[in-house]
């Protein structure tokens, strides 16, 4: 018995390695799938990335309890912002250390960009408009003429 026990030990010591190497050296499924954990925090991150009003907050998810820091431009954008981190799955509570932006600059900025944006549509059209004024005052030119035709010979009749 104990000589049929060594080649049976013999190729589980074999086996284990070759099925590691056989599985490749791909991370286990713990690696490759990140923790639920850090999951919220990239999907609260990724959410107040996309809000204009949240683009200088910060978003730190820790044991359920989010904390919320940086700047808004608005009282209402706070409560706007713990009532989005509250909304999604894993949170407890919400710790909110923001404040109102109180920066001139950057209150006027987005200001400043929308007029920036009108100007350049608006300079982008000035072509078009140019030759729709053209087209205009030659029809105002060639009636005037026909007008002035009139009046000198008599109205056209058939």
């Amino acid at each position: 018995m104990r000589r049929a026990s060594l080649p049976l030990a013999l190729a589980v010591v074999l086996a284990v390695p070759a099925a590691a190497i056989a599985q490749g050296s791909s991370p286990p499924a713990a690696a490759t799938n990140p923790s639920p954990v850090a999951a919220a925090q990239d999907r609260l991150a990724r959410v107040f990335a996309r809000v204009d009003d949240f683009r200088h907050v910060a978003v730190d998810l820790r044991d359920g309890v989010v904390r919320l820091t940086g700047t808004v431009d608005a009282g209402d954008d706070i409560e706007r912002a713990v009532e989005l981190a509250r909304s999604m799955d894993g949170v407890l509570f919400v710790d909110e250390d923001l404040r109102v932006s109180t920066d001139v600059a950057e209150r006027i900025l987005p200001s400043v960009e929308e007029a920036s944006a009108w100007l350049d549509r608006a300079g982008r059209a000035l072509p078009l408009l140019a030759v729709a004024l053209v087209v205009f005052l030659v029809f105002l030119l060639v009636a005037r003429r026909i007008r002035r035709a009139e009046l000198a010979v008599g109205p056209l009749r058939r």
